[in-house]
C-alpha cells in the first residue's frame, strides 16, 4: 500500500486535468484495502478510481483518492459450454480481454481496446459495437467502505442499464469493487451485426472472435485519439433515448437522422450525429475542443481546466436541445 499527500492527479485522469487531492492511496491487495479502511478518518471524503478514464475533475479533491492496483486472473469454473473467469479490479481491461481470448473464453472481443480497469467496467457498464459488459458479468466482489466487510453481488443486484449501474447511483461511494467474475462462452460465436464491423468484414472468410478483436481495435484506433497524446475520456455523452413520435417529427426536417429501435415507443438517436449537425465537430472553445474525427469525444488540446471542458459540454448540450429538443446526458462522471 502506498500513501501520499498533496498529490497532483494529472497523471491519474485521462483528460490530463491538473488538479490535486489531499491524500492518494494505492492498493495492491484486498488485505491492504481492509487495513486502510479500518484506520481511515471516516469523516474525510473518499473517491475510488481505476485509470481515471471516465471522469472529469473540475476542482481539487479535498479528501482521499483511492486507486485499486490489485492483480490476478483465473478461470474458476467450466461447465456446459461456458467458462467463469474472475479478474481483479486493478487489471487492465484490454489486457484481460486478450487473456480471455488466449484462453478460449469468448464474448468480450467487441469491447476491445476500451481504456480502464476491470473494476471500473462494472460501475460504468461499458459498451461498444453492439455489446455491453453486463451481458457477461456474473458476479461483482466488493468491500463495504463504512462497515469494512466483503460482499458478493449478483448481476441482477447490480441493476445494470445503459452505461449505468447501481454503483453509479444509489450505491455511489458506498463500495470498493475488488474483482469481477465473467461468464464467457467456451465457443467462439462472433457478434458481427454492428454496421462498422459488417463493413470491415466484407469478403473475409472464417471470421472468429480473434478477428473481431482485431477489427474493433483498428476501428477504435482510427476513430479515437490516443489518450497519451490528446487528453479525453472517450464518448462524453450517451446516445439519447427518445419517443418515436419525436424522432418522426425530426425526421421530417432531417431525412438522414439515424435511429435504433429500443421498443414500440422508444428509439435511440446518434448523439454524435446531433452534435455534428450543430456544427461542433472539430470545433474548439479555448483549450478544449471536439475531436475532428468523432464528435462524441471532447478533448484537452493542452492546459484546459476541468471547468473549461465542462463549459464546452454544457454549450453542446444547449445547442442540441435548442435545435432538436433532445437532452444529451453526460456519460462522464463530473467530480
Amino acid at each position: 500500500m502506498k500513501i501520499e499527500h498533496n498529490v497532483s492527479l494529472k497523471p491519474y485522469n485521462s483528460f490530463h486535468v491538473d488538479v490535486a487531492c489531499d491524500t492518494f492511496v494505492e492498493i495492491e491487495k484486498e488485505s491492504e484495502l481492509q487495513d486502510y479502511l479500518t484506520n481511515r478518518n471516516q469523516r474525510e471524503p473518499l473517491f475510488v478510481i481505476g485509470d481515471g478514464c471516465n471522469l472529469l475533475f473540475v476542482q481539487d479533491f479535498h479528501g482521499t483518492i483511492l486507486k485499486m492496483e490489485n492483480r490476478g486472473i483465473s478461470i474458476v469454473d467450466s461447465v456446459e459450454g461456458y467458462r467463469s473467469v474472475k479478474a481483479a479490479a486493478g487489471e487492465n481491461w484490454d489486457s484481460f480481454v486478450r487473456y480471455s481470448l488466449e484462453n478460449h473464453c469468448y464474448g468480450l472481443e467487441n469491447l476491445a481496446l476500451i481504456p480502464g480497469k476491470v473494476g471500473s467496467v462494472a460501475v460504468q457498464n461499458i459498451g461498444a459495437y453492439g455489446r455491453e459488459v453486463c451481458d457477461f458479468i456474473d458476479k461483482v466482489y466488493a468491500v463495504d467502505i463504512k462497515e469494512n466487510r466483503s460482499l458478493v453481488f449478483t448481476k441482477e443486484t447490480c441493476c445494470f442499464g445503459y452505461r449505468d449501474s447501481i454503483f453509479k447511483r444509489e450505491w455511489k461511494g458506498r463500495y470498493v469493487i475488488t474483482a469481477v467474475e465473467f461468464r464467457l462462452s467456451a465457443k467462439s460465436i462472433p457478434y458481427i451485426h454492428y454496421a462498422d464491423i459488417k463493413h470491415r468484414l466484407e469478403g473475409v472468410q472464417n471470421v472468429d472472435s480473434n478477428i473481431i478483436y482485431q477489427v474493433v481495435s483498428t476501428i477504435r484506433q482510427e476513430k479515437l485519439p490516443d489518450i497519451e497524446v490528446l487528453g479525453n475520456a472517450g464518448s462524453f455523452f450517451k446516445n439519447p433515448i427518445v419517443e418515436k413520435s419525436l424522432f418522426e417529427a425530426l425526421l421530417s426536417q432531417y431525412s438522414d437522422l439515424k435511429s435504433f429501435s429500443i421498443s414500440d415507443s422508444l428509439c435511440k438517436l446518434s448523439a454524435a450525429q446531433l452534435i455534428e449537425k450543430c456544427g461542433w465537430k472539430g470545433k474548439r472553445l479555448g483549450r478544449a475542443g471536439v475531436y475532428h474525427k468523432q464528435p462524441l469525444v471532447l478533448v484537452n488540446h493542452g492546459g484546459a481546466t476541468g471547468l473549461e471542458i465542462l463549459k464546452l459540454a454544457e454549450k453542446i448540450q444547449q445547442d442540441v436541445m435548442e435545435r432538436f429538443g433532445v437532452c444529451l446526458e453526460m456519460e462522464v462522471n463530473i467530480i
